[in-house]
């Protein structure tokens, strides 16, 4: 899968978002936390232990659960604006449901 990202001081930072709550049949089911959450996302809160792949280069990396997700998540946009530029990295990246993800490397 290719994603997005950017890096700083031994760190590359991602930004997921949820999944859209969708609803049942009845039009009322709303989705759980987990449910919402991207795969990928899941398996490193389960096993935070991953291999990052840039170019050639395969590294293995820690993801570490965010402490403050509303200051990590300004931080990877900032990051990522910085990388992409603002034309593709809009004010949307910053709405609710948005994950900020960080993979320490070397881990």
């Amino acid at each position: 899968m290719r994603l997005r990202f950017a890096y700083q001081d031994g760190v590359v930072w991602l930004r997921t978002g949820e999944r859209p709550s969708a609803p049942d049949a009845s039009g009322v089911r709303r989705r759980t936390k987990s449910e919402r959450e991207t795969d990928w996302l899941r398996n490193l809160e389960h096993d935070p232990h991953a291999r990052v792949r840039i170019a050639d280069a395969e590294l293995p990396a820690l993801y570490e659960p965010s402490a403050d997700p509303a200051v990590d998540l300004r931080r990877a946009v900032e990051l990522l604006r910085e990388k992409y530029g603002p034309e593709w990295v809009a004010d949307w990246y910053l709405e609710m449901g948005r994950i900020p993800v960080k993979l320490r490397l070397g881990a």
